[in-house]
């Protein structure tokens, strides 16, 4: 026997068992929500719930897991039944909940996808995957609930920028806390954290997601109040905001006068960072050793 034949007659024979002649024909009940029928006539069951009609010509079906077992017991039908179509609608739920997450996450990681507007610094289409698969789930949390955060904004694309910006200063500050902002600011920020924490081997997946690009470099260190100004060597007209994704800032000692270093971690894009937007790049270093200029 060919496959194809062989499973359509599985198929017809899956079917035929959840297609069930029901008895007694007409009946009453009264379903878990408390919403009674009436001598409505019972027309078959099948792996989700009953169908029936009225004497009105209307119809309907009612879920098995809308019905206490006793009326199944009543009816003919196994109660297990119960327990199959929770598992079923469990996993449609879950097929249909997927289907719209890698939707919207598709459309994002589209080439053709904007800046965000925070500062401009990175592109949607370039966020690792796992990390805008978290923002796409969010998004869609958020659907059908009043973005009060957002004076009034329905834009998702909006609430995925807020998420995604703090998601980046949550994952590059595991051990930071946030006071304030919208409930997209602290999911993210909440989220980059746990992200970090969970999945340490992703940092340079994720640094360079969000446009930062694995970098070592020497230079000149100058740190005060409000000022952590790197001025990498060979390229005299940069200044970049010096910061660490290590778990604590090394002992440089005194460094107001500059101290000269050896810098491995991620270099932002061009553009404005650090204090009052005053510095070319920003840097996350990962490991700073002093070097002796002597």
């Amino acid at each position: 026997m060919k496959p194809s034949v062989l499973l359509l007659l599985l198929a017809a024979v899956t079917t035929a068992a959840a297609q069930e002649t029901l008895t007694p024909n007409t009946v009453s009940f009264t379903n878990l929500q408390g919403q009674t029928y009436k001598n409505v006539r019972l027309v078959r069951a099948d792996w989700d719930g009953i169908v029936w009609k009225d004497d009105n010509g209307g119809g309907g079906r009612t879920f098995f897991t809308n019905l206490d077992a006793a009326f199944l017991e009543r009816w003919g039908i196994p109660t297990n039944r119960i327990d199959l179509a929770r598992s079923r609608a469990e996993k449609q739920a879950a097929f249909e909940a997927e289907g719209k997450l890698l939707r919207l996450q598709q459309e994002w990681a589209a080439p053709e996808n904007g800046t965000l507007s925070m500062g401009g610094r990175f592109r949607p289409s370039r966020v690792s995957p796992p990390v805008l698969r978290l923002a796409a789930a969010y998004v869609i949390s958020r659907r059908g609930q009043k973005l009060q955060d957002f004076e009034g904004t329905q834009s998702e694309d909006f609430v995925r920028d807020f998420f995604l910006f703090n998601f980046f200063h949550g994952f590059t500050a595991p051990g930071a806390t946030m006071t304030g902002g919208t409930e997209a600011d602290r999911q993210g920020f909440i989220a980059g954290q746990k992200y970090r924490l969970q999945n340490p081997q992703k940092l340079k997946e994720t640094m360079e997601g969000f446009g930062y690009e694995a970098t070592e470099a020497e230079g000149t260190y100058i740190c005060y109040f409000e000022h952590s100004e790197f001025y990498p060597r060979g390229k005299t007209t940069q200044m970049w905001w010096l910061s660490t994704l290590g778990d604590s800032w090394p002992d440089l000692g005194t460094a107001r006068n500059g101290i000269h270093l050896r810098v491995t971690g991620f270099l932002s894009p061009a553009g404005a960072y650090g204090h009052l937007n005053g510095y070319d790049h920003e840097f996350f270093a990962t490991k700073i050793i002093p070097i002796d200029q002597h």
